[in-house]
């Protein structure tokens, strides 16, 4: 029996298919009593259906739904509790919807959804490509779904608020705001594919006012410094050709920490931490400068550091700083005023 895990906490895109859901593999043999499929149902209050085999080999579904409307008629309960399933599937016949492992989910829901309309709830039969089967519920479909769209929206929106195409010009803004919409554009690189790793968020944001700047430009700032923080946890430096050494590291749990704080009511600073490697001092002294980049060739183009470092300090007369120790991580401070000077 596999645990169920929320939708909320699926990757799902359009083309997501029915092996990225969490299923459910419970099978008993049509020998035993209907008893044991009450129990069941009864331990696991989420369980959709029960897979029926004999001698190991598939012979049917039964659903919960389907099962207790059964059970709760007259006598069903007294006739069938102490009898082997297979005479209550004998007498129920049921119908059932088996589809491939590889099918998209939007796929799947239109498929149940062309059911006679007393079938439509009724769980889905999901064949692996191993000859296995497992078991989808239809509302889980349906939530999976609601995920998705609920998804694409608040990457459209983040999307105009990381642009911010209708406001090219200086305008007082929400830091945090900005912050978040880059985070949702770049969650999907938050897990590392190879490795599982996942890195961690921690916001800790004090109460701002509202921030004079060019949004769009800020944005895109937070995006950089954020991307090669990421790069810096995932991935080791390649210092071909600098003189550094890096020393072993031991494994981390991988973190990005985000600080914003306001000081002397008139500037405010973001901090932008992370627990990689770290940067070796003499590297250190030319991240900002144009082309250069501690990337393996095709991974970088060297201008990230330099483009937020002229948008922070050139276009809103603020302050960039990278603070880092080999071996511990490295943060990027940055301070802009409240108030953009005339």
């Amino acid at each position: 029996m596999h645990s169920m895990t929320s939708a909320n906490e699926l990757n799902l895109q359009l083309e997501s298919t029915l092996q990225e859901l969490p299923l459910w593999s419970v099978y008993v043999e049509v020998k035993s009593l209907v008893n044991d499929l009450t129990t069941l149902f009864k331990q696991e209050p989420l369980l959709p259906g029960i897979i029926l085999t004999k001698n190991h080999k598939y012979q049917g579904m039964i659903s919960r739904q389907r099962f207790f409307e059964h059970m709760s008629r007259p006598y069903s309960l007294s006739l069938f509790a102490t009898r082997p399933i297979e005479n209550l599937i004998n007498f129920l016949q049921p119908e059932v919807c088996i589809v491939s492992e590889e099918m998209r989910i939007v796929d799947a829901i239109q498929i149940a959804l062309q059911r006679v309309p007393q079938l439509v709830y009724e769980p889905i039969l999901v064949k692996t490509n191993s000859g296995n089967y497992q078991l989808v519920d239809f509302h889980q479909l349906l939530n999976s779904m609601k995920v998705g769209t609920e998804r694409i929206h608040e990457i459209v929106l983040a999307l105009r608020n990381f642009s911010r195409l209708d406001e090219s010009e200086k305008k007082r803004v929400d830091i945090h705001e900005g912050i978040d919409s880059t985070l949702l554009l770049l969650q999907s690189r938050l897990k590392n594919q190879q490795t599982g790793q996942i890195i961690t968020i921690v916001k800790e944001y004090e109460k701002l006012p509202l921030v004079e700047c060019y949004p769009s430009l800020i944005n895109q700032a937070f995006m950089n410094i954020l991307a090669n923080a990421i790069d810096a946890i995932f991935n080791n430096y390649d210092c071909s050709g600098l003189s550094c050494s890096l020393p072993p590291s031991p494994q981390k749990y991988p973190l990005i920490r985000i600080r914003t704080e306001l000081i002397d009511d008139n500037h405010v600073i973001i901090r932008i931490a992370d627990n990689g490697l770290g940067i070796p001092k003499d590297i250190q002294k030319r991240l900002f400068d144009p082309f250069f980049t501690t990337k393996s060739v095709g991974k970088g183009t060297g201008l990230g550091l330099s483009i937020s470092y002229q948008i922070v300090v050139d276009k809103h007369g603020g302050q960039l700083q990278c603070i880092s120790a080999l071996g511990e991580g490295t943060e990027f401070m940055i301070k802009i005023p409240v108030q953009l000077d005339s």
